[in-house]
């Protein structure tokens, strides 16, 4: 599948893409979570530890050597919020990455990047704003929302849509005190 163009090409500032109808992800849950947890510390599998306050996204790449994703993700002691977006871009980076996004910084960087009036623009030692970097397209595959990790393995797979990177997000925003440790594994199939 592909991007398609909507609108009047020849003005190329004026095109608005749509993106293609996604097909729903399969969740479900097991309950073999003890056994889960054990395996994932016995292999290369991940663990992850989010801070209260805190997004961590993994950014997983489409491979060409599979047409799925599979995840599976669990918790000790308190539930986690968690969903899965895709992005969509034809040359994805080939490297899983992980992203923290503190939800406090966020706002205090929002804040601070609307102060252009403390910065004189003939100040040629004056930071200068970045220009905002454009964001690839993206669709929802699995709403974020809480889920109970710390009762059950919470598991899924989607098809791939296209070429692009898919994100998992591990939300615990809502959380003021508490860090949550993740279990978690991600691989491809046919």
């Amino acid at each position: 599948m592909s991007l398609t163009s909507v609108g009047d090409s020849s003005d190329e500032d004026d095109e608005i893409f749509e993106l293609p109808e996604i097909q729903p992800a399969f969740v479900s849950s097991h309950k073999n979570i003890d056994e889960f947890k054990h395996e994932i510390l016995q292999g290369d599998n991940g663990m992850l530890k989010v801070c209260s306050g805190e997004i961590l996204t993994v950014r997983i790449p489409t491979s060409d050597d599979g047409r799925f994703i599979y995840w599976e993700f669990a918790t000790d002691d308190y539930d986690l919020a968690f969903g899965v977006n895709f992005e969509w871009n034809k040359c994805p980076d080939i490297e899983v990455t992980l992203d923290v996004n503190d939800t406090d910084t966020e706002e205090e960087d929002d804040f601070w990047a609307d102060d252009e009036h403390l910065t004189d623009v003939n100040d040629i030692e004056a930071p200068k704003k970045d220009k905002q970097k454009e964001e690839p397209p993206t669709s929802v595959i699995v709403p974020v929302y809480r889920k109970n990790s710390h009762e059950e393995v919470i598991i899924g797979s989607h098809r791939y849509p296209g070429r692009g990177t898919y994100l998992l997000k591990f939300d615990n925003s809502y959380s003021f005190f508490r860090t949550k440790i993740v279990y978690y594994r991600c691989f491809y199939g046919q």
